[in-house]
């Protein structure tokens, strides 16, 4: 009786064994996922999932470097057995890595890890999920932003975004071209626009903000700005502010260019407006330094005007009255 007490609890305990083997399986052939489990010595597939035959075919017994992948001639050089594992054989825990398998070329997230199979044999189960798409979408994302970039990066004008809170989102290259100040100085603060404003300028900055602020059309301003060297630099600022597909206030998109040059051209061509000093004789004109210039390269060097030369009637009958004569006789 004892005998088949023993016998019958080795029974149920088999019937248990094989019941919780099966539902293992079970779970193991549902997921879409390859799950496979190799011996880490001799390389032989010990297991697969019923998803991982569909792509491979019935590849158990065989060498994994000779039926998952393609083109080895020995052990993948990329095959992760030694990270599984520390120098005493002691498994480390899962390992997580990304491959283009080179069967079917698609993209993998693998989680290995080192486990004791069924008979004693230390094996890597690798868990591997097909992020093919997600890895397309994101090369396609990196690509796009790239050459969004690209163009925000080498634009001539300081370029920037700003979040609701007036936090520095983007700020291009060229704003230490224009203030003197590096991106990650102005990163730092999102005071320092306001900051190298010239003081002059910042009721009109102020008044400007607060429009944009409450959401108003604003127009675009001029303003000047003290440069960190402390030079003082005339700005064309445009700006307006941007929303998302769903509406969403993304904050301020806004860009600023230095127009120093031309404000100055401005004030020279006022010059011009005044007396100048001009021979009554050959018409030359005293430039501020004493120097007389010929009076088209006078104004072509303090205005955005540019000369023609022509002969009038006049200087024509007296540098070429040979022309004339036939002219003059019929007059008399």
């Amino acid at each position: 009786m004892k005998l088949l007490s023993t016998v019958s609890k080795f029974l149920c305990s088999r019937k248990r064994l094989d019941q919780a083997q099966e539902q293992l399986l079970i779970v193991l052939n549902s997921l879409d996922a390859i799950v496979y489990v190799a011996d880490m010595d001799s390389y032989e597939i010990l297991f697969v999932n019923t998803y991982t035959e569909n792509i491979f075919g019935d590849v158990t017994g065989k060498k994994c470097w000779q039926s998952l992948q393609a083109n080895q001639t020995g052990p993948c050089p990329f095959c992760t057995n030694d990270k599984l594992v520390d120098r005493d054989g002691k498994p480390t825990g899962t390992y997580v890595w990304q491959w283009q398998n080179t069967v079917n070329n698609c993209w993998y997230e693998c989680r290995d890890r080192a486990i004791t199979w069924f008979d004693g044999r230390r094996a890597r189960l690798e868990i591997a999920t097909d992020i093919t798409e997600r890895k397309q979408f994101l090369d396609k994302l990196a690509k796009s932003e790239e050459r969004f970039r690209m163009v925000a990066d080498y634009a001539y004008d300081w370029e920037y975004w700003r979040d609701q809170d007036e936090n520095w989102l983007y700020i291009s290259p060229s704003c230490e071209t224009i203030t003197g100040y590096s991106p990650e100085e102005m990163y730092s603060d999102k005071e320092m626009l306001k900051k190298i404003i010239h003081p002059e300028d910042r009721e009109n900055w102020q008044t400007h903000a607060h429009a944009m602020l409450e959401g108003g059309e604003v127009e675009p301003m001029e303003f000047r700005i003290i440069a960190k060297n402390g030079e003082t630099r005339w700005i064309h600022h445009v700006c307006r502010r941007v929303f998302s597909k769903d509406g969403r206030n993304l904050g301020v998109r806004g860009s600023n260019r230095d127009i120093t040059k031309r404000m100055q051209l401005n004030e020279e061509i006022k010059v011009l407006r005044g007396f100048l000093p001009i021979c009554a004789s050959c018409k030359k004109i005293r430039d501020d330094q004493g120097y007389w210039n010929q009076i088209e390269s006078y104004i072509r060097d303090h205005s955005e005007a540019q000369f023609s030369h022509s002969i009038c009637p006049d200087c024509a009958r007296k540098l070429y009255p040979e022309m004339f004569k036939e002219e003059d006789k019929e007059n008399e």
